[in-house]
């Protein structure tokens, strides 16, 4: 497992007001507008949520294996609804996923874990294009991810922040495909076979903005592609974890970034040396971690 502590809560959903269960629905206050679900909930349950808390705005459902695209199409009809979590929901598909892409609002939106969202090569991911307000997207684990999604993604115009962690199908043409109109601030990627420094040199020229990188088990991002990190002026953020062949002297020159604040090193190959002299760098925080 990737501990990204320091990264990506800008993905996060806004801390609920309220838990709620089937048991305590008819107490719902017509205001309240963030909350999180018991597991336990129905469809029914939801559509009833919608009637009784019409101002909702956020919705936890995590780990919901009783709803389905019957009791999410009632989130659509909240004219101030932006952010849903549904991640390691079980019996969430492509039903589930085009309910979903009815919320026009929708800003924010967490399916990692829904591992039946895309269960076969061609699978129906046309509706990730229909979220065109959304700007924060997380696809942690949902393992079957592949470029076509990134390629549907290119029509979410507003899109800031994209979490890819275990989605190993995806290639550089995916990471081409989804800086072509959009201006990510927060990118996660791990466990990508075929990444190479092209994405690298790619987030140089396509996404300037970009604030925050987190990179885990990718072999073939090299000091060719540390080189372009290094370009990327508003970079503040940079976690690199067993990335094998990164020397230590590309880590030690991203030191020198003048916007960098924080940076993570797991199972990297650095000797006593280069870690005492990255230890004495004053402009960076740097967490190293060895396996």
């Amino acid at each position: 497992m990737i501990v990204l502590a320091e990264f990506g809560k800008a993905l996060e959903l806004k801390a609920p007001q309220l838990t709620i269960s089937p048991s305590n629905i008819e107490t719902l206050s017509a205001e309240i507008r963030r909350l999180r679900s018991e597991t336990q909930v129905t469809d029914g349950d939801i559509q009833e949520i919608c009637q009784r808390a019409p101002q909702l705005e956020s919705a936890d459902l995590a780990a919901c294996n009783n709803i389905s695209a019957v009791g999410l199409e009632a989130l659509a009809t909240l004219p101030h609804f932006e952010e849903l979590s549904v991640s390691f929901c079980e019996q969430f598909g492509s039903r589930e996923l085009d309910a979903i892409s009815r919320i026009e609002t929708l800003t924010k939106l967490d399916v990692s874990g829904c591992t039946s969202l895309i269960e076969y090569p061609g699978a129906n991911v046309e509706p990730f294009g229909r979220l065109k307000n959304l700007q924060y997207l997380n696809l942690n684990y949902v393992y079957a991810t592949t470029d076509a999604v990134l390629e549907e993604l290119r029509a979410c115009r507003e899109l800031i922040g994209l979490s890819l962690l275990c989605c190993s199908k995806i290639t550089d043409a995916g990471i081409n495909a989804i800086t072509e109109s959009t201006q990510l601030e927060v990118l996660l990627l791990s466990d990508f076979p075929e990444i190479t420094d092209v994405t690298c040199k790619r987030l140089k020229t396509h996404a300037p903005k970009l604030r925050e990188l987190a990179m885990a088990c990718l072999d073939d991002i090299t000091d060719d592609g540390v080189a372009a990190i290094r370009e990327l002026p508003n970079l503040e953020k940079l976690s690199l974890d067993s990335c094998k062949a990164i020397s230590e002297d590309a880590i030690l020159q991203l030191t020198k970034m003048v916007s960098l604040k924080y940076m993570q090193l797991v199972n990297m190959k650095l000797s006593e040396s280069t870690v005492d002299r990255l230890q004495r760098v004053k402009n960076v925080r740097i967490e190293i971690e060895r396996k």
